[in-house]
């Protein structure tokens, strides 16, 4: 065990602005999901994450592709994954792709927190 996670790799890729590699890595690592309720928790942890790292660099279709690899990953997103989605996608004055991000959550039934209406 030990290294920083599953995702460390793409995270560390994601943070040197080498969006591509970080996506690579992270449909490696998705490839193989946890069967654990506990570690698919820390994974989702992980991708959120990955999402903003990513989306802090305006890396938005990198991070729509580790979304996607994350829900065929059969890994359920959170208020935070989706939180973390709308806001990169705001900052990056994508509201079309806010929207769909809004529209997603919404239809799985998970609630807005405070930070998605700001």
């Amino acid at each position: 065990g030990g290294g920083g996670g599953t995702l460390h790799l793409a995270r560390a890729a994601a943070a040197a602005g080498n969006a591509s590699a970080a996506l690579a890595s992270a449909k490696v690592a998705l490839r193989q999901p946890p069967t654990t309720a506990a570690a698919k928790v820390g994974l989702v942890r992980e991708v959120n994450q990955l999402l903003r790292l990513l989306g802090d660099r305006g890396a938005l279709a990198e991070a729509g592709e580790v979304f996607r690899a994350m829900l065929d990953a059969r890994l359920t997103p959170t208020q935070v994954t989706y939180g973390t989605l709308i806001a990169r996608a705001g900052t990056w004055r994508q509201p079309r792709l806010a929207t769909a991000y809004y529209k997603d959550m919404q239809r799985r039934g998970i609630e807005p927190d405070t930070l998605t209406h700001n």
